[in-house]
């Protein structure tokens, strides 16, 4: 438990780490993988009153897609201890990081255990850390003759929590929560909009076709490059049609094994809103099935788990259940081919590469157990019916209708 001494407060903490962003560029200092201690005397302007009470920051990089993020531990002599997780971004506009905190602020709100955002010392949520001007836009700026890209960044609460590798056994019970936790997710962000998530980019399952067929020729065997394009092929003809049809709603879009804190079976943290979209509401319980049913026993039985706690708390529609078997496979598929690609730029950066091989074993096991080959998404798509009925005790939802199986209107 944090003990706080007086004169000490979030907001210092905040002004204290973003001039230490400037002095150390960033980088430099933020995204090592081990913890390093930096003097309290080195952050100055802005946070002297921090600086007259801290004795150390602990800072350790942390593994990210596209951004810096630093675990931040805030050290005052023997007696007091304040975690926190320091984000800094070139790629994300202002409007879209105010799109994430308002959908952490809504999840919050809803009992789920997301972090939240401290306000700096001027009571923004955030901050521009070069210091050229205060718009904190995205676009490029003229310094000095040169082009330069702001940096924009936060400081976000720390959730204590373990994240749980692929390869790590889901009990029954933690598929359930899973689905359960999507669903809660897609319940809280029902019926809200912001203008920021109106964008588009490679990770949206809705561009599946755009991205990856170019990138099935950088799978090295032929076999899985067959397979990759037999999903295409069937996303194509099933989803694609439908995808005006579908619910729409403001989703996380990536609940995947590196976004999750669990303490025991329990999910104890959502982490990391920069995928948040505007996109089909069941892409979220889609990609979180598909993400962890990879490296399990029975892919297809973990998925079906997920799908069916989904939707007891936030019931599925017709055209939904139809496309959800491909939407998960489309999502491993997707990580895939995206990280062999990637691999060929930065070969390096193992990050980019860790569900490629457990992804392309789950897609050959589902490919086997659900007869893809030969009946396309027949076999999912009955059982996951079969499952959805059993579970809703011989109802079966219609549009915005629940009736008894069997019965007419």
């Amino acid at each position: 438990m944090e003990n706080r001494p007086r004169g000490l407060d979030d907001a210092r903490i905040f002004a204290l780490l973003k001039d230490l962003w400037g002095i150390y560029e960033g980088s430099l200092i933020f995204d090592l993988p081990t913890p390093v201690r930096v003097p309290s005397g080195e952050g100055a302007g802005g946070s002297d009153a921090a600086c007259g009470v801290v004795s150390s920051i602990e800072l350790r990089g942390l593994e990210s897609y596209d951004d810096f993020n630093a675990h931040v531990v805030v050290r005052v002599g023997d007696e007091a201890r304040m975690e926190y997780v320091f984000k800094a971004t070139m790629l994300h506009t202002r409007q879209r990081l105010e799109l994430q905190t308002e959908v952490m602020t809504l999840l919050n709100a809803a009992g789920l255990p997301c972090p939240a955002v401290v306000p700096s010392v001027h009571g923004r949520h955030i901050e521009r850390a070069d210091g050229l001007t205060t718009d904190g836009t995205a676009a490029a700026d003229e310094c000095n003759g040169k082009k330069h890209r702001p940096t924009l960044v936060r400081l976000l609460t720390y959730l204590p929590g373990k994240v749980l590798p692929l390869q790590h056994h889901r009990s029954r019970t933690m598929l359930i929560n899973l689905g359960r936790l999507a669903g809660r997710v897609s319940a809280a962000l029902e019926g809200y909009e912001h203008p920021a998530s109106e964008w588009d980019w490679e990770w949206n399952i809705a561009t599946l076709i755009a991205t990856c067929r170019p990138r099935v020729r950088y799978e090295q065997q032929a076999h899985r490059r067959e397979l990759a394009t037999l999903i295409l092929d069937e996303f194509e003809r099933v989803v694609c049609p439908r995808l005006s049809s579908l619910r729409q709603s403001v989703a996380h879009t990536d609940l995947n094994d590196t976004n999750l804190l669990w303490a025991g079976d329990e999910c104890c943290g959502v982490l990391d809103f920069g995928d948040v979209i505007h996109t089909a509401t069941c892409f979220e319980v889609g990609i979180c099935a598909g993400y962890h049913c990879i490296a399990q026993p029975d892919p297809w039985e973990a998925a079906l788990t997920i799908i069916q706690s989904y939707d007891e708390g936030y019931p599925l529609t017709d055209d939904e259940i139809e496309v959800l078997p491909l939407v998960v496979q489309a999502r491993i598929l997707m990580s895939a081919l995206n990280s062999i690609y990637y691999q060929t730029l930065e070969p390096d950066n193992e990050y980019l590469s860790h569900t490629h091989e457990p992804g392309w074993r789950t897609l050959e096991q589902l490919g086997a157990r659900l007869e893809i080959r030969a009946r396309g998404q027949e076999v999912a798509v009955d059982e996951l019916k079969r499952r959805l009925k059993a579970s809703r005790g011989g109802l079966t939802y219609i549009g915005l209708v629940l009736r008894l199986a069997g019965t007419t209107e």
